[in-house]
């Protein structure tokens, strides 16, 4: 069961990633754990991400395009 929710921290650049992340995930309708498993990480790592404690190592960009529907990974990072 993942911990309640901790907002980023928006001036950084991991805490906008961690945001538009979270935007996506919860626009497909999917929990925490249930992105988790469709990558193959633990519950923590997606927390973490979208947290912005840490950011998705560049092999789950991909993944993670394709479970979203975009067509570039590129598309997956925050604009500013």
């Amino acid at each position: 069961m993942s911990p309640p929710r901790k907002e980023p921290n928006l001036r950084s650049y991991s805490g906008r990633c961690g945001r538009r992340l979270r935007e996506l995930r919860e626009k497909a309708g999917l929990t925490v754990e249930q992105l988790a498993a469709k990558l193959g990480v633990s519950w923590r790592a997606v927390y973490y991400w979208e947290t912005g404690r840490v950011t998705p190592k560049w092999d789950h960009y991909p993944k993670l395009a394709r479970l979203f529907g975009i067509r570039s990974p590129r598309n997956l990072l925050p604009e500013d």
